[in-house]
């Protein structure tokens, strides 16, 4: 016997007993003297009420007092079903009725709740005692209210149980009558259409990856595709396979809340890759655009909150299907991100550091940067650091970007596109031709295949100072290979020497007075 059962039957023979020690040598409160309604309802008659699953429903009583006593109004209840409950009603005191004046009437709410987990059930018998005392005379009166629940889940199973496709009933003979035997065909079945099906559809969907991939790698996808498939179609089987064995209703939810997670995580793989494609065909087309601010070193920044979004929302929804209130635990993360954020600064600003640096294009790979003193190129520009290559490609060091983001760095790269602009000094003695010096100069400079000559990187010079040694001459040239202005001052030397051009060296001239030391007097 259900513990339902037993605690109704407890509570009947509880209130057989109560009720004459109650009344015992008093009369009954007469039926006039009071009123007990349910909107909608006939009291006098069975009150059936309809629920699902998880439902919680208030039902108002109201209690009318007719005399002038004032009555004492207290509840019990009984339930002959373990998976409805029904709430405590508070005891309460009903004012008398003035003579001559209106009833006064009270309202009590009966609240009627369903577990969530919980199959269809017909016919649920509950009862509600209203004991109303005359606290005048002391008569007293027990009125009972008598309610059928019906409760319609949408977690029943009866409807599938044994049946070929949860429709068709399981008339086999012995020993083919077992719930298996539909279980098993409904699950082949589907999977064997499935897979067909799929076979037939994958290589009009593929056609555009078969473009790009050949042999292997085109029939490895085609199996990755159909794989994926029926791992999801697996996974819509396991709540009609359940229904078809009859399993409880704890493991069908189990089951459906599984499924729901695995979805969830495999549709936020899909709109992950979604999105990343979009995003690097945006970046790769707009980066086409020479006065475009967007280019592909932004993909960093997309990707970071990209994932940083699809992490929270596929966790709030899992816990969500779990059922999980998520409210207090973003109350507590609050704390916990607090905690973080303070225990946490310096990686947290090389994280924003590093956002700044790439949404800013500060920095981005192939530039040509001196940084403390040293010139670096960067190889590659992350979240949390910048890699740099040392300029002979002898180091390579990882720099926190809140270093970089807070420094102060020399970015010798033209940001129009990508070249490394150099320069390089000379000096030649005053007296000379500045102005055939400078074509020697920039004539000098064509004989080097990786200077760029066209008209946007056309090398430039001129004078650039005028020291105690001579005149001092630049000149100004762009490449997109690794260089040293080393290499530019040995072409521009030459090339002055062989004009007749005097390189003056920077010196400085020192004259010693030599003195004879007499007494004091110098001679």
């Amino acid at each position: 016997m259900e513990r339902g059962s037993v605690a109704f039957i407890v509570a009947i023979l509880a209130m057989g007993c109560l009720i004459p020690m109650l009344s015992d040598g008093a009369d009954a409160i007469e039926p006039e003297d009071y009123i007990i309604s349910i909107p909608g309802f006939d009291r006098h008659s069975v009150i059936e009420i309809g629920m699902s699953n998880g439902q919680t429903r208030t039902i108002p009583i109201y209690i009318t007092n007719n005399i002038e006593h004032r009555l004492d109004v207290a509840f019990n209840h009984s339930c002959d079903y373990s998976k409805v409950h029904v709430g405590d009603i508070e005891s309460i005191t009903i004012e008398k009725r003035e003579a001559g004046g209106d009833p006064v009437i009270t309202r009590v709410d009966l609240t009627i709740s369903v577990d969530e987990l919980t199959a269809s059930h017909r016919g649920t018998k509950m009862f509600i005692y209203v004991l109303i005392a005359d606290l005048e005379d002391d008569t007293v009166t027990t009125v009972p209210l008598r309610f059928s629940v019906n409760v319609i889940s949408e977690y029943d199973v009866s409807g599938s149980f044994n049946k070929f496709f949860g429709i068709i009933p399981n008339n086999l003979p012995e020993p083919f009558d077992s719930p298996i035997v539909p279980f098993l065909v409904t699950i082949a079945s589907v999977l064997a259409l499935c897979y067909v099906t799929v076979k037939l559809i994958v290589p009009f969907l593929g056609l555009e990856a078969r473009r790009h991939s050949e042999g292997k790698n085109s029939k490895r996808l085609e199996h990755l595709m159909v794989l994926v498939v029926m791992i999801i179609t697996t996974i819509f089987l396991i709540d009609p396979g359940l229904r078809i064995l009859g399993a409880d209703v704890e493991s069908v939810v189990e089951a459906e809340m599984f499924a729901q997670s695995v979805l969830t995580v495999l549709a936020a793989i899909t709109i992950w890759n979604v999105y990343m494609t979009v995003v690097r065909a945006f970046l790769k087309r707009t980066g086409q655009d020479k006065e475009s601010q967007w280019d592909e070193s932004l993909l960093p920044v997309f990707a970071f909150f990209g994932k940083l979004i699809l992490w929270l929302g596929g966790t709030a929804a899992i816990l969500h299907i779990y059922r999980i209130d998520i409210t207090a635990t973003l109350f507590s993360l609050g704390f916990v991100t607090l905690g973080i954020t303070i225990g946490a600064k310096t990686v947290l600003s090389q994280l924003f550091h590093g956002i700044i640096i790439i949404a800013t294009r500060r920095l981005k790979r192939g530039d040509f940067i001196k940084y403390k003193g040293e010139k670096y190129f960067v190889r590659r520009v992350t979240i949390m650091y910048t890699i740099l290559v040392g300029q002979y490609k002898d180091s390579v060091i990882a720099v926190p970007n809140s270093t970089i983001g807070s420094g102060i760095v020399l970015n010798s790269t033209d940001a129009r596109n990508d070249p490394m602009r150099l320069y390089a000094v000379i000096t030649i003695p005053y007296g000379s031709d500045v102005v055939k010096a400078k074509e020697v100069m920039m004539e000098s400079l064509k004989k080097n295949k990786d200077i760029l000559q066209e008209d946007r990187y056309k090398p430039n010079g001129g004078v650039w100072d005028y020291l105690e040694s001579g005149i001092q001459m630049y000149v100004a040239i762009s490449t997109r290979v690794s260089m040293h202005e080393t290499v530019i001052r040995k072409l521009v030397y030459e090339a002055l020497i062989e004009a007749g051009f005097k390189v003056a060296p920077d010196r400085l001239d020192v004259t010693i007075l030599n003195r004879d030391v007499n007494g004091g007097q110098a001679s």
